[in-house]
């Protein structure tokens, strides 16, 4: 059984919401733009039964453009590292289960 998790992106203001399964996961700020490894960990709940969605959309470049657009490119920013490890583990987890069928039939 493959259970869904979902991600999404939300801009409030300054900050920048990361949720999962419509759950506040954690928020980063223009004046604290970090985020660790092990919080993305975390915020997969990494099993290999699962799918990971980014359900949240790229905005445009012309939209992210000028001083006051800081915001929006960390959004971007964010995107871009999320779609990449949500797509390498997605990967990996079909691999492995690919892995496992091919297995069982030898066995």
């Amino acid at each position: 059984m493959i259970n869904k998790v979902i991600f999404s992106l939300d801009i409030n203001g300054d900050s920048l919401i990361i949720k999962v399964d419509d759950k506040k996961s954690k928020t980063i700020s223009l004046k604290n733009k970090n985020i660790n490894t092990m919080e993305i960990y975390n915020m997969l709940k990494y099993d290999k039964s699962n799918e990971y969605i980014l359900n949240s959309s790229k905005i445009p470049d012309e939209e992210i453009n000028g001083k006051d657009q800081e915001i929006k490119r960390l959004y971007n920013y964010t995107y871009d590292l999320l779609s990449q490890i949500i797509d390498a583990v997605n990967d990996e987890n079909k691999r492995i289960a690919k892995e496992e069928k091919e297995l069982s039939k030898k066995s």
